[in-house]
């Protein structure tokens, strides 16, 4: 029943409200495709007869889309962290069935392992008091039901699912190479991932793919296995000694080091059990290292990191993820009406609210600022208020954070109201978009419909999070051997988390003009407030004709 829907624009609302999103797809953001602000409403009692809703997806994949591993979830603003992160996601595969893509055949012919990496955190929905705050009967958590008893081994760090087991067994042959085909899909948890057991040293991880695009430099050695929200991952993988290898997730050197807000999950994930080769496939155990290849790619997804900065090239646009921190504007300096931040009454208490003598209301105002906006992109709380002035704190020499030294950005948007798509996030198509982005140490970055490249980091400026970075002022060599090769610049990919305040983000507006939908991919965030739209100007067909100029 739609009764028991808290009613909130950017705190949890609409329980029983969903759509779906397809992660990774290079598709029109409109109706009727990935189109995200469309929402199927809960059944309704009609005449004494329930009355459904239904919504139809058709998704045309491009001849010359990147083959790839994605994946689906659903994408209700406000409740995407509760669906998505209980369990309601599954992959999605694009094949190159006409091998276009000039994959050799040691690639093309792997045998392949699929991983849907799910992530929920029981302890947090009891304890924010959703079981009687929100939707007792949705919310609610047992020990006893019809499934069985809860398990007892689900601790603070919540229930981490790999294809719908617990540490589920996955068999392979010594001496043969495996694609493993990983998704990460957690609203909030990540996964460091490293080898552990005897014959750990036997086995190799090669990277081949990330976010559905293939690397520059496919089959790249990594030492670990980084998996943040909503990012995908392909490896290619052999142990050559038999025995039992735990793929097992440990933080970064220090807690959060590495993925910041995103907490890392510590425990086992899965593991391989290596079996010996029988006779017939033996002589694959002398198989040595798969030789580098270069693959044909789209012009979507060319290397343009020669040109950054290039003003004649690029359109320069800058995006921040962060607190809604900045400083409102005055009554007098709003301009324009905006969608005051405003709920129905929360009703009752939660064990969370009683422990500090509040009311839910209480909780949803103090703990997660529902009347105000904690999470905002671009200096506003997604089509709520108005715009911020937003400040971003500036590195003294050894990585010291001053905060009383910083840039300001959106001085010339301040006390607009705040919309769906704001009045500076109009992009030409057929285009060649470098965002200044600040915040991915924090806050996982996303967009729909079209891919980007990270082209450059700003290593003088650190992390916002530690006053001495252990990546402050670090080569770029450096940093990637420090985070094990997997998160290297120059990759593609539609959801990215490093440890650097500052990036520079490449992105075609390719083929389809309208909205598409950015915002952070801690899904809790995006559903208080750290959303957004772009409005990609033009025609459905148009191309960016630098790709051709830059690889022909």
């Amino acid at each position: 029943s739609d009764q028991d829907d808290v009613k909130s624009h950017n705190y949890w609302q609409k329980l029983n409200h969903t759509n779906l999103h397809t992660h990774g797809l290079h598709i029109s953001g409109e109706e009727g495709a990935d189109d995200v602000l469309t929402e199927i409403e809960p059944a309704s009692l009609v005449d004494g007869e329930w009355r459904y809703q239904s919504l139809k997806y058709t998704y045309d994949i491009l001849d010359y889309h990147s083959p790839g591993t994605a994946w689906y979830h659903p994408h209700v603003h406000g409740n995407a962290a509760l669906q998505t992160g209980h369990f309601a996601a599954g992959i999605i595969i694009i094949d190159d069935e006409d091998d276009s893509f000039n994959l050799p055949s040691y690639i093309d012919d792997l045998q392949e392992i699929h991983l849907l990496v799910s992530h929920m955190q029981l302890e947090e929905v009891w304890e924010y008091g959703m079981q009687d705050c929100a939707n007792s009967a949705l919310m609610q958590i047992a020990n006893e039901g019809p499934e069985g008893s809860r398990l007892e081994s689900i601790g603070p760090q919540g229930l981490l699912l790999v294809n719908g087991m617990t540490t589920p067994v996955i068999n392979i042959v010594a001496g043969q190479y495996y694609r493993v085909r990983t998704v990460m899909a957690s609203a909030l948890y990540a996964f460091n991932g490293i080898l552990v057991g005897d014959n750990s040293g036997s086995c190799e991880a090669r990277l081949l793919a990330k976010d559905s695009i293939y690397l520059f430099d496919p089959l790249r050695n990594v030492t670990r296995i980084v998996l943040w929200p909503g990012m995908r991952a392909d490896i290619v993988f052999k142990c050559d000694d038999p025995g039992l290898v735990e793929v097992q997730s440990r933080n970064f050197t220090q807690p959060d080091a590495l993925t910041r807000h995103v907490v890392s999950y510590l425990g086992p994930g899965w593991f391989f059990n290596v079996t010996e080769a029988p006779a017939s496939e033996e002589d694959r155990r002398d198989e040595g290292p798969l030789p580098a290849f270069t693959q044909q790619r789209p012009c979507y997804l060319v290397d343009t990191r020669e040109i950054v900065g290039d003003e004649d090239r690029v359109v320069k646009k800058d995006i921040i993820f962060d607190e809604c921190t900045g400083v409102a504007p005055a009554e007098d300096e709003k301009i324009g009406d905006a969608v005051p931040h405003t709920y129905d009454v929360y009703p009752g208490t939660s064990p969370i609210s009683e422990a500090n003598n509040m009311t839910c209301g209480g909780i949803a105002d103090n703990f997660f600022q529902a009347k105000n906006g904690l999470y905002c992109l671009n200096g506003c709380p997604y089509e709520t208020g108005h715009r911020q002035r937003v400040f971003t704190p500036k590195f003294l020499e050894g990585g010291v954070l001053n905060v009383n030294s910083t840039d300001v950005f959106f001085e010339d948007e301040f006390g607009t109201a705040c919309l769906t798509i704001n009045d500076d996030q109009h992009l030409p198509g057929a285009s060649l978009i470098e965002w200044n982005t600040y915040g991915a140490d924090f806050h996982p970055v996303h967009f729909h419909v079209n891919p980007y490249q990270v082209v450059a980091a700003n290593f003088s400026e650190g992390s916002q999070f530690e006053q001495f970075s252990i990546f402050y002022g670090r080569t770029q060599e450096e940093f990637e051997e420090l985070t094990g090769n997997f998160v290297n610049i120059g990759d593609y990919g539609d959801v990215v988390l490093k440890p650097l305040s500052w990036l520079t983000l490449h992105q075609q507006t390719d083929m389809f003009a309208g909205k598409m939908i950015v915002h952070c991919h801690i899904l809790l965030h995006e559903d208080w407030g750290m959303i957004g739209a772009y409005d990609v100007q033009g025609d459905d067909g148009q191309h960016w004709p630098g790709a051709k100029e830059l690889d022909p």
